[in-house]
């Protein structure tokens, strides 16, 4: 959306509208606002534990150089592809291990602000363990 042709649009139509000396001025273009850029990156939490098979709630906050958060950064979350994965304010897991997440957005003159972020992902717990034998015979004595 072109916030400048707009902002242009409803100013001549006011003035316009208004039939007065303002129907003779110039337009009044919008400045567009500068997107703050990006110093620090927090996670919630700093380090995941979870079991393979599982999801939890996990979020990456995006703070400027004064300390206040940016709400609309664009961050980018991602792990090793077939043990952890990060959508939509979750990480789930699916294989075992540790790993390391990494966070990035862009930060001043491009450059790149990163956050590695420590994921351990252990097995889930056993509910049920089954012995069974093979078939055949067994052999005492041998």
């Amino acid at each position: 959306m072109n916030v400048a042709r707009s902002m242009r649009f409803v100013t001549t139509a006011l003035a316009l509208a208004a039939g007065g000396p303002l129907a003779t001025t110039s337009t009044v273009h919008a400045q567009p606002a500068q997107p703050a850029i990006v110093a620090r990156l927090v996670a919630e939490p700093a380090r995941v534990t979870i079991r393979a098979g599982e999801s939890q709630a996990f979020t990456v906050t995006a703070y400027d150089a004064a300390g206040k958060v940016i709400p609309d950064a664009v961050v980018r979350v991602g792990g090793p592809r077939q043990a952890v994965a990060f959508t939509g304010g979750q990480v789930r897991a699916f294989r075992a291990g540790s790993y390391t997440a990494t966070a990035t957005a862009a930060g001043a003159g491009g450059q790149p602000i990163t956050l590695d972020i420590p994921v351990i992902v252990s097995w889930p717990a056993l509910s049920k363990i089954e012995i069974t034998a093979d078939a055949g015979a067994l052999y005492t004595g041998v």
